[in-house]
């Protein structure tokens, strides 16, 4: 297998799309002019992706003081930027579910929301600006993995002979393929024509020094071990020197380090029948 794969995925007529919902959300966010009413107007069209929101608005990843009763109060509260990133999260959603049936898809899935959670708690503690767009790019680190074990022959197998093992995803592609499933997930984000940082990060959130936008995509690397160390992904591999290595750059004691594992293991537990995880 070759890099060809990269650019065939564009004239790949059964690749996933963006899906329509988030497609029109940031079409109406793009407007200079947009208007809330027509962002609640499209958003509630779908009531999947409506009462997700509301739930999640009202979940302990938000902590609203007051509960949220409708889309015009979420809105209000989570802000546009927030709105959209939940959106085009949530929507991906259904790509991963066309897959269900895989167990290697639900591993990623439940992998990206773990990654997801806990970056957006980690950036909420340390570098609140940025905070909005890292659940959204945690939601699509690993969505590369999709691509390759549909149009690549024998990926699957590779990763069944690799799962649950102290071997590198990232690096068994490289060596099988020549080819990794953040190249993949990053061309992909360009398809959908989602910002840079989105398709920066995915590709470099292996290796977070070699990004234009490290002050993300840290968090994205720091997460993605994380929750591999917990057991909580294809393959058992974490990187336990670039955990030290960010905590370090971030300063997180182990104080604070307690304090976001508690957070996150009450969000996620409280949020998995949400991410249908269960």
């Amino acid at each position: 297998m070759s890099r060809e794969l990269l650019e065939k995925l564009e004239t790949i007529e059964d690749l996933p799309t963006m899906p329509q919902t988030a497609k029109k959300v940031l079409d109406i966010l793009n407007k200079p002019d947009f208007s809330f009413a027509e962002l609640v107007s499209v958003i509630s069209k779908d009531m999947n992706i409506t009462a997700s929101i509301l739930r999640l608005a009202n979940s302990a990843l938000y902590s609203p003081r007051n509960e949220i009763k409708n889309l015009t109060q979420a809105l209000s509260f989570l802000g546009a930027n927030n709105i959209k990133n939940l959106v085009v999260a949530l929507s991906t959603k259904a790509l991963f579910e066309n897959f269900k049936a895989s167990l290697l898809i639900h591993k990623v899935w439940e992998h990206s929301v773990a990654v997801a959670i806990y970056a957006r708690i980690i950036s909420l503690k340390t570098n609140n600006k940025v905070s909005e767009e890292t659940f959204l790019i945690g939601m699509l680190h690993d969505i590369g993995v999709i691509i390759m074990n549909q149009y690549i022959d024998n990926y699957e197998i590779m990763i069944s002979e690799i799962y649950g093992s102290n071997e590198s995803l990232y690096e068994k592609e490289k060596e099988l393929f020549g080819l990794t499933h953040s190249e993949v997930g990053a061309k992909l984000a360009e398809i959908w024509n989602l910002p840079d940082i989105y398709s920066d990060s995915i590709l470099h959130h292996h290796n977070y020094t070699e990004s234009a936008h490290k002050d993300y995509c840290m968090f994205i690397d720091y997460a993605d071990n994380i929750i591999s160390r917990k057991g909580i992904n294809v393959v058992s591999f974490f990187d336990e020197d670039k955990i030290e290595e960010i905590e370090k750059l971030l300063n997180i004691d182990e104080e604070t380090e307690l304090e976001i594992e508690n957070i996150f293991e009450d969000i996620y537990e409280s949020e998995k029948e949400l991410f249908a995880l269960k």
